[in-house]
């Protein structure tokens, strides 16, 4: 038994997680850390996110600005 393997959690919208990702490598060129880094801030965004929403359409300026609003203080 591994005491310090990471915990298997399912990702909201895996797929646009990935091809955001794909993104910064492909056309961005950025680095893997920053990927990574930009990757877990978009899964926490649609983790915050209504369990009802089954879209990226649905997501609205509210969604948007109370994830800011959460999170303003962690990011400083």
């Amino acid at each position: 038994m591994n005491l310090f393997a990471e915990a298997s959690v399912p990702r909201r919208f895996p797929e646009e997680i990935n091809e955001f990702a794909v993104y910064l490598r492909d056309e961005r060129g950025l680095s893997p850390v920053t990927i990574s880094t930009r990757s877990e801030r978009l899964a926490w965004f649609f983790d915050s996110l209504r369990p009802t929403l089954d879209s990226l359409a649905g997501i609205t300026i509210a969604d948007v600005d109370a994830f800011v609003s959460k999170m303003h203080l962690f990011w400083r």
